[in-house]
This record gives structure tokens, sequence and C-alpha cells, in this order.
């Protein structure tokens, strides 16, 4: 009898994803999956893979990258792949992410004025209102509420709403950058906000 249970629909989220970065080796790995894991996440994450949606900025790069492979064990395969084509990947993601991380700046300081000018105004009261729904205990988090991921070491932690959750697997998108791609993460990897900041 086939292990059907290790491929639960439940288990998955659809893509298309991208998982790239360097192994610990220091050797360039990429692949373009349909479909991901939770267990698979949390393995490229720690071999020092990045795991994201596919921006549409980059859907002609990532369509030059091999399929990758995830087996029923849970465990998966990213290939070695070409420096340039890993170059390629990798200046286009970091254009990206620059053009993004202006337009945060430009919101972020937008939304503080806003904020500001409530505050000022009285019109502003702490809570659910003004946060969003904020999960009490890690059973209770859904879609539609607040956490706080890891960008990158260099960006971070971020407020992010929960666009999806499979499993332990959460599709994320910025609270106030709503133009920045969705990513995914393994619930393990993000931190609740206290209920009662």
């Amino acid at each position: 009898m086939s292990k059907k249970a290790d491929s639960k629909p439940k288990d998955r989220m659809q893509g298309p994803y991208l998982v790239y970065g360097l192994d610990k080796e220091g050797k360039p790995r990429g692949a373009r999956y349909l479909t991901i894991r939770d267990d698979f996440v949390s393995a490229a994450m720690d071999m020092g893979l990045q795991v994201l949606l596919v921006p549409d900025e980059l859907a002609s790069i990532v369509a030059k990258l091999p399929l990758g492979r995830i087996y029923a064990s849970g465990k998966g395969f990213t290939p070695v792949i070409r420096r340039p084509l890993y170059d390629k990947l990798k200046e286009a993601h970091d254009n990206l992410e620059a053009v993004h991380k202006v337009e945060s700046e430009k919101a972020q300081a937008e939304s503080s004025r806003r904020i500001n000018q409530l505050i000022a105004q009285g019109d502003v009261s702490l809570g659910k209102k003004a946060t969003g729904n904020l999960p009490s205990d890690w059973i209770a988090i859904a879609a539609g509420d607040m956490v706080v991921a890891m960008i990158s070491p260099d960006e971070g932690w971020w407020s992010c709403i929960i666009v999806e959750r499979d499993g332990d697997l959460l599709k994320l998108r910025y609270r106030d950058f709503p133009k920045r791609p969705e990513f995914v993460r393994h619930i393990s990897t993000i931190a609740r906000v206290h209920p009662g900041a």
C-alpha cells in the first residue's frame, strides 16, 4: 500500500515558488516548485536558501531554473545551478527588493504621518481596530491575523498579515507595504504580537 498520508493536500500550498541561495558549502542552488510543503520550507531555510512566491518581475528568470522535487518523506531536492544564472537571479531579486524598500520607506513615512494625525485628533484607539487581529495563542493563528516575521538579517522583523494558513505553512504579506510580493514562512519562524500590546 502506498504512503498517501504523506502527501495530503493540506500539507501543500500552490505556487509557483522560488527556492534559491548559496548552500552551506557556498554552491549556488535554485529551483522552481509548483507546490510546496511546510517541512520542505523549514529544511530549505536550514540550508540557507530563500523561499518565496515568484514575483512577476522574476518570472522570466525563474522559468530558466529546473523544476525542483519534493519527495513523499518531505525532503526535497534543490539542484546546484550555474553561477551566471544564480548571479542574474540574485541581481534581479536584489534590484526588486531595493525598489520595494524605497516604496516601503515612503509608505511607512506616510502611514506614520497619518497615524500621528489621527492620534492628535483623538480618533485612534489601540487594539484590534488599529492593529488587526491579534491571535491569543498559536493554535488560533489564521488568515487575517497579524504576526511578525523576519524578512532577512539586514531588514529585520516586520509586521505581516497571514493571507493563508496550510498546516504549519503561512503565506504572508507585509501589513504596511501591500505592493511587495507575498512570501512563505513556517509557523516556527514567526512571532505573535502580544494581544495586550
